[in-house]
């Protein structure tokens, strides 16, 4: 799916990409909130294969968010936002799948991503 938005964004990069709620996302603007949050995956430790949970209400943010996670080979997982776990006494947002906490991404890291996709 993200090599079919990158190929549409090089052809019609102007183009409306998405519509939700008023709010209309170009494909050239889509791949760069993608690629940006992709960079911020990757920096937080998510990696080719992994399986990241996707805590985000029903938005614009939350597609941008699943681009980057597949562009980035990574499975998106639809959570609750509101599940969190403690590990080793701070609260992580849960991005498991079967149980592996040492491949959760911590709580801050998420919120960090959430508001640079909204500034953006």
């Amino acid at each position: 799916m993200a090599r079919v938005i990158a190929a549409r964004a090089a052809a019609h990069p102007d183009a409306v990409a998405l519509v939700l709620r008023g709010e209309r996302v170009s494909y050239r603007a889509l791949e760069s909130r993608a690629t940006r949050w992709a960079r911020a995956l990757r920096a937080a430790g998510v990696r080719p294969g992994a399986t990241v949970g996707l805590a985000l209400d029903r938005s614009i943010e939350a597609i941008v968010a699943l681009l980057a996670m597949l562009g980035g080979g990574a499975t998106a997982l639809a959570m609750d936002k509101t599940i969190t776990v403690t590990v080793d006494g701070k609260d992580r947002v849960v991005h498991m799948f079967g149980g592996d906490v040492a491949s959760m991404v911590p709580a801050a890291a998420i919120a960090h991503l959430h508001r640079a996709a909204r500034s953006a």
